[in-house]
């Protein structure tokens, strides 16, 4: 919780006031992008749910997205949060051993979420997309659950883009 606290602390303070987002905000966020649900997001920091629920609406509206997956996308674009901090702050220091123990479809379900920002995160557009049914990809995203110990798809995308952030670049000249 004392990193999380740092995120917004005042060296970054201008930067993410800049950005629309509080330091408090950006807290709230970091612990969202975390995987962390409303209450327990409320019992790390002190407050109510209610107080939590109303400022990721705040947050949502202020970032111009409707999902806290595109909340935490749109926060990694912009530089508000790192990836990479968050999932060291969840005891994570090699996020791309975590990946691999997905088969490849799983971790293409999670690049999926990842690339169309959240914005394509029902079962059934995801399912479109890939050419599976929406049961297929019910049951990817519950193994992908299981395997990272969450209950939604926000920190296991986040874990997908502190992974692929983390892979050297692969060059396509010889």
């Amino acid at each position: 919780m004392d990193m999380v606290r740092r995120e917004a602390g005042t060296e970054e303070h201008s930067a993410t006031e800049r950005k629309g987002l509080t330091p408090r905000e950006v807290q709230v966020l970091t612990l969202v992008a975390m995987g962390h649900t409303r209450d327990k997001t409320a019992a790390s920091l002190g407050t109510s749910g209610h107080t939590v629920q109303n400022q990721m609406l705040d947050i949502l509206l202020r970032l111009g997205v409707h999902t806290t997956l595109q909340a935490s996308l749109t926060a990694v674009e912009q530089g508000i949060i790192n990836p990479r901090e968050i999932v060291k702050i969840r005891g994570i220091s090699d996020p791309a051993a975590i990946l691999s123990r997905l088969s490849h479809r799983e971790r293409v379900v999670l690049a999926t979420m990842s690339l169309n920002g959240g914005r394509k995160s029902s079962y059934e557009e995801m399912a479109d997309t890939l050419g599976v049914s929406p049961h297929t990809i019910k049951n990817h995203l519950a193994r992908i659950y299981t395997a990272f110990g969450v209950r939604n798809g926000t920190f296991a995308v986040m874990l997908f883009v502190a992974a692929e952030a983390s892979r050297p670049p692969t060059s396509i000249v010889k």
